[in-house]
């Protein structure tokens, strides 16, 4: 499946958009357009004769508008469902691509952590890419992956286990994995 970025597929939908609106926009033009006319044409050729006994005119009047409320109403509904699929469609390609984002942060991170041998600096930043990404989207799986890294690496790590249990905190969803994550470093701190 192709990756793409949130501004090229806003960028892809913005001229479906505008068209949809200019035709919605179009269409409701025409039908106000073609009521005027229409009633401006019945009274002209038909003017009222009191001998048929009733308002034939009012009648027809009243039936067009009728008519042209249901289609008004037809026009403007089917515009808000183009706009609210439109919108859900948007809603799910950025959800997609957060998804996506998130996946390649947390694998970042996660290659961070286990290829720094003793440096803090990028030990850190990796680790808070890694809560980021979890942070945006959450798996259990993930929690497990950090747990294995630090239960692997403790003994190098083991003096920045105050900094490291800060970032796990910050982590929105708690989890059996980054709990064991705490309480490893948190026994090793007081030994």
């Amino acid at each position: 499946m192709k990756k793409h970025s949130v501004f090229n597929i806003i960028k892809q939908l913005t001229p479906i958009i505008h068209y949809y609106i200019m035709k919605q926009n179009i269409a409701l033009g025409f039908s106000a357009v073609a009521t005027v006319i229409s009633i401006i044409a019945i009274c002209a050729a038909n003017p009222n004769k009191p001998e048929l006994g009733f308002d034939y005119q009012g009648i027809l009047i009243g039936i067009l508008s009728l008519l042209t409320t249901v289609l008004l109403a037809f026009v403007g509904g089917s515009y808000f469902l183009q706009i609210k699929m439109i919108n859900k469609k948007i809603e799910e390609i950025s959800n997609e691509n957060n998804h996506a984002i998130a996946e390649s942060m947390f694998y970042e991170g996660y290659r961070g952590m286990t290829n720094t041998s003793v440096d803090y600096n990028k030990f850190i930043t990796s680790l808070k890419t890694s809560v980021a990404a979890i942070n945006l989207h959450f798996s259990e799986e993930k929690a497990e992956l950090i747990y294995e890294v630090i239960k692997d690496y403790l003994h190098v790590y083991k003096d920045w286990g105050e900094c490291i249990i800060i970032e796990l905190e910050k982590i929105k969803y708690r989890s059996p994995s980054i709990d064991k994550c705490i309480k490893l470093i948190s026994d090793k701190i007081h030994d």
